[in-house]
């Protein structure tokens, strides 16, 4: 059953912590660091070594790319070679270890690390982490860190020229994060630094390096386990492993170590163990595993919080074709997923708290997945531990996108080292649910006219299609099975492009007919994949988002301002397009913004409901997209303020335990209810037509059974009963619900045409009262006519629960405003709704 426990205790636990103590840190990134050009004399003090353009910033160097089009004078910044410099002294304590590694979480991305003048490291990939033994070279006082960093822009040059087959993004020679160089919906910025954590360790004897909690069989009345465990030695000698679950001892071992790397195997069985369940399937409850190391002594443990579950992805032949979807626990389930892309253009100030207000978020939209885009990066573990907690599992994409990459030696090995360090980094995580190796490569090359647009031959084709399957098909997964069995891997993502028919029968699909097809949003219920995992439509950011990045004269559409913080080639014109369909299209500034949320909203909802009509054909979808890296009109529902457009509460309500959904057809009106509930129930639907002043034309109900995980058309309606109303349907709506005995499971609303022919009352008599709650303020808005897509703003900073819905004559709506101003009265609150608008 679906779980209401308090958001509070989900975020007070780290997925894996780990003590050496045997060993000692010493945190360098919390030095005082200085920012060098190597190109002029400019010098720095007193910066975050996190990455430059942040560095530059904070001393007022460059101002905030975000802001009006300063993107464009900020991009020498990408195109400078740089230099972060520190001193330090090491505890004495620190040399008496046997070893001493200075050790970086990540450099972005090109980098040479000088220590007291002596190079000790050449780095070339954003993603790895480094170790390097230093201690020979370290001395007690004032050791020089020096961490020089190259543009990649000349290094890609240099490459591209050496490898001669031009490839179709010279991005592709370099493992940085792709949108760094920009994509449809962000900036170029391409920045340097050290982005995540950079620190000295000293251990002595032996190190506990890694425990994989490998679930060999997991059911509800037995777990079959085996926890691995890695530990490096400096010489031989003897210690004691004990394994402790949820702080009981179930191994308790003597073992032998020789010098260099030693692996165990400690097998365990749990009798009717504690399930990790998804949002919406039941509980993320998490098991705690803690493997200690006793050396003489001194103890040092690595503890995990894991999820006993299994996930697999089923992909069966059926008359159709091949099936596509997820089991949880022998369980299928219907996947309500995002695709996400990284918060910020600058990671290093992303806070753990930013990353679970957005995780939050996405539960609170009833999201159960969500799809980790190959063009951003691998993200923190604040992310997958958040994810861990909330119950949303992970589609998680290796870092290659929207290119062929090269096929020579160095690069493969460099890649290689990186996805191994990233399936041991992410494996133990209960949310991971599957590895891809990269985003739209294989349907780039089928369908993107890369070989003749630039010129391959049939030798260099060949070589180039090798390189990727040698890559996608025969390494990466290799890696995989040997380090994360128990999680699959497919080799790209879409199995197919939207253009072929075979992507509707099997795989995934990208379905991009709407948007870049031209196609209407009626489309949607015709190309309906078996998982379709990515489609979308732009709608603008919350005017509050757009006032932090423009000036008042910038706030119009046709502004230079706007148009640099629209990154599609036709975005604008295509929303415009689209508006006129469906929309009568306004011109005031913040009209235009609201139409154009209502637009995405209901091309969103389309596309939602076709797919959950469509169980058990479809078993999933994951929208385009998620969130925002700065602010910008793009396909995300939430904006890069955390503001919630139109669209993320329709989201919210289509992906809804329980679903009413309309399709008309001729002269019936079908009313389809779907549930993804894992029990029967026996339900009455009812429904009635009503006028937009309130006045009931027709009710009717039917009683029926809603299984399991279906997808039923509860009713089919003659519209030719409605005949005697035909003059009316531009003013009435069809309003059904599901209920259970006496209680509403879901509700729905029907118009009989699209929102610019309906005749809507320009001053539907809104009525808002305010009542101070716990958390904020409980509105109840009620209309004497009907309101379309009421629109609450207000200028305190908050989250409404809902918003853009609908009030009906003689109804009301209670909507919770969470808060923490005091004081706030119903004058501080303003909405609009569509008909002020016709």
């Amino acid at each position: 059953m679906l779980s209401l426990r308090p958001f509070f205790i989900l975020f007070s636990f780290f997925i894996m912590s780990c003590q050496q103590m045997n060993s000692d840190k010493l945190d360098l990134k919390t030095m005082n660091w200085t920012l060098h050009s190597l190109s002029d004399s400019l010098i720095i003090d007193s910066v975050n070594p996190g990455d430059v353009h942040m560095a530059l910033m904070s001393k007022g160097i460059i101002q905030d790319p975000f802001f009006r089009d300063n993107e464009k004078k900020v991009q020498w910044v990408g195109e400078t070679n740089w230099s972060f410099n520190t001193a330090f002294d090491v505890p004495a304590a620190m040399f008496r270890h046997d070893e001493i590694y200075l050790v970086f979480e990540g450099l972005d991305t090109y980098a040479e690390v000088w220590i007291n003048d002596s190079l000790v490291l050449k780095s070339d990939n954003m993603f790895r982490r480094w170790e390097i033994p230093v201690k020979a070279i370290l001395q007690k006082n004032n050791n020089h860190l020096q961490v020089r960093f190259f543009s990649p822009g000349p290094i890609n040059q240099t490459k591209a020229t050496q490898y001669g087959v031009p490839l179709p993004e010279i991005r592709a020679f370099t493992r940085k994060a792709p949108y760094q160089f920009g994509w449809d919906w962000g900036p170029k910025l391409v920045t340097m630094g050290i982005w995540r954590p950079v620190y000295l360790e000293a251990w002595s004897e032996a190190k506990l390096k890694e425990v994989f909690i490998d679930q060999q069989t997991v059911t509800d009345s037995v777990a079959q386990i085996l926890v691995n465990v890695l530990i490096e030695s400096t010489q031989s000698c003897k210690t004691t492993l004990t394994l402790l679950v949820n702080e009981e001892i179930k191994t308790n071992i003597r073992v032998a170590l020789h010098s260099g790397i030693n692996k165990f195997s400690l097998p365990i069985t749990l009798f009717d163990p504690i399930l990790w369940y998804p949002n919406g399937m039941g509980n993320a409850d998490l098991t705690n595993f803690r493997v200690i190391m006793n050396q003489a002594g001194r103890e040092s443990f690595i503890s995990v919080d894991g999820g006993l579950r299994k996930i697999e992805l089923i992909q069966e032949p059926d008359e159709s074709g091949k099936g596509f979807l997820f089991k949880v626990n022998n369980q299928p389930v219907y996947i309500k997923g995002a695709n996400i892309i990284p918060q910020d253009n600058f990671l290093t100030r992303v806070t753990r708290e930013q990353t679970r207000e957005l995780l939050l978020m996405a539960y609170q939209s009833n999201i159960n997945m969500l799809r980790v885009w190959g063009g951003g990066v691998y993200e923190t573990d604040d992310f997958y531990e958040l994810c861990d907690s909330l119950g949303i599992m992970v589609w998680q994409d290796f870092m290659f996108a929207g290119t062929v990459y090269p096929g020579d030696s160095t690069f493969i090995e460099n890649v290689s080292q990186e996805v191994k360090e990233q399936v041991i980094r992410l494996r133990n995580h209960p949310c991971m649910a599957l590895w891809c190796g990269n985003n739209e490569i294989d349907e780039a090359w089928h369908n993107w006219g890369w070989q003749k647009s630039l010129g391959y031959s049939v030798m260099d084709s060949s070589k180039l299609w090798n390189d990727y399957w040698h890559l996608f098909e025969e390494i990466i997964p290799r890696i995989v099975k040997e380090h994360d069995p128990q999680t699959d891997y497919v080799p790209s993502s879409p199995a197919n492009g939207w253009g072929r028919e075979k992507a509707y029968q099997q795989g995934d699909v990208h379905y991009w007919g709407v948007w870049w097809g031209d196609m209407p949003f009626e489309e949607y219920n015709v190309k309906i994949g078996r998982f379709v995992s990515e489609y979308g439509f732009q709608g603008m950011p919350d005017p509050k988002t757009i006032d932090s990045f423009t000036m008042p004269g910038d706030r119009n559409l046709d502004s230079e301002v706007m148009a640099a913080h629209q990154k599609h080639s036709r975005g604008k014109e295509l929303i415009r397009e689209y508006m006129e369909r469906d929309f009568k299209v306004p011109e005031d500034f913040e009209d235009y913004i609201y139409v154009s949320q209502l637009l995405q909203a209901r091309g969103m909802k389309t596309a939602i409901e076709a797919h959950r009509r469509a169980r058990p054909y479809n078993m999933g979808t994951i929208y385009w997209q998620l969130n925002d890296c700065w602010p910008v009109t793009s396909w995300s529902g939430i904006d890069y303020d955390h503001h919630w457009k139109a669209m993320q509460f329709a989201v919210k309500k289509a992906y809804d335990r329980f679903l009413v959904s309309f399709v008309e057809d001729n002269d019936s009106l079908a009313i389809w209810v779907v549930s993804d509930c894992f029990i029967d129930r026996n339900t009455v639907l009812r429904w009635q037509l009503m006028t937009f002043d309130g006045d009931t034309l027709k009710t009717g109900s039917t009683g029926f059974t809603l299984p399991a995980g279906s997808s039923v058309v509860a009713a089919q309606l003659s519209l030719r009963d409605f005949e005697k109303f035909k003059h009316k349907m531009k003013q009435v709506v069809l309003k059904a619900g599901v209920w259970d005995k006496s209680d509403l499971l879901v509700d729905a609303l029907y118009y009989f045409g699209k929102p610019k022919e309906l005749i809507l009352a320009e001053n539907s008599g809104i009525q808002l009262s305010v009542e101070p709650v716990s958390d904020g303020y409980l509105l109840t808005i009620s209309a004497e006519k009907l309101a379309r897509n009421v629109w609450i703003q207000t200028n305190v900073e908050g989250s409404f629960s809902n918003n853009f819905f609908d009030v009906l004559p003689g109804e009301w709506v209670q909507v919770l405003f969470s808060s923490s101003r005091q004081g706030m009265v119903k004058e501080d609150f303003r909405f609009r709704s569509l008909g002020e608008l016709h």
